[in-house]
């Protein structure tokens, strides 16, 4: 286990310990824990998480994620979203404090003022930030000379990880690099086209765990 480093951190809104985490069971604290590390710990207003990186993350079994996802929507500290490939997931920062379980005044959750609209000029900008990172590890990885971020590379961040891309890389690097043939396709419009980004993602978690993703 790796010691705690500074200033490596993930901003935890006070309100969920100030007031909330009395009234949280083991499980769901686990699973808000695990959701904002995913979202906020990488900078992100919400993101595609599986069932199977919940229950890495969290030592929970399945069912236990099942039970804190369900505990913290029926208290409005998390949003839900189904997506083409699995849930998304964000803290509930647009909820006042009258979801405050003991009813009482409490400071504002940070960023709970967010308008719709700054939120979506907001992702835009950490999207074409993440695709630029994206860029410059495919570059990394495959040795490569690209300089612009594909629109594939953009569309495939509005539901997957820049984590996820990141194991598609991994996985197709090791497999096609050594290949003449195929590591040409060692580009982001097939890495990251729409219709191979399931497959793929799944074959890079199955090669570092050994099993599939969860579908629930």
């Amino acid at each position: 286990m790796e010691k705690l480093k500074v200033p490596s951190h993930t901003q935890i809104a006070n309100i969920i310990i100030d007031q909330y985490l009395p009234k949280l069971s083991f499980t769901e604290l686990k699973v808000i824990m695990a959701i904002a590390r995913k979202t906020i710990g990488w900078h992100k207003v919400s993101d595609r998480i599986s069932c199977s990186q919940l229950m890495k993350m969290t030592g929970l079994s399945k069912n236990g994620i099942k039970t804190g996802i369900k505990g913290l929507l029926k208290l409005k500290l998390i949003n839900q979203e189904v997506s083409k490939y699995g849930y998304v997931y964000d803290i509930n920062y647009q909820e006042e404090s009258t979801n405050d379980p003991e009813g009482s005044d409490s400071d504002p959750v940070e960023g709970q003022s967010m308008t719709p609209q700054k939120k979506k000029e907001t992702n835009k900008k950490e999207k074409d930030l993440q695709g630029k990172q994206i860029l410059e590890y495919l570059n990394d990885k495959a040795n490569r000379k690209f300089k612009i971020v594909h629109t594939y590379t953009i569309n495939a961040l509005k539901t997957y990880s820049i984590e996820n891309l990141k194991k598609i890389v991994d996985i197709k690097v090791k497999e096609w690099s050594n290949d003449n043939k195929m590591k040409k396709c060692l580009r982001q419009e097939t890495l990251f086209r729409a219709s191979h980004l399931d497959t793929y993602l799944t074959e890079a978690e199955e090669d570092e765990s050994g099993s599939d993703i969860f579908n629930w």
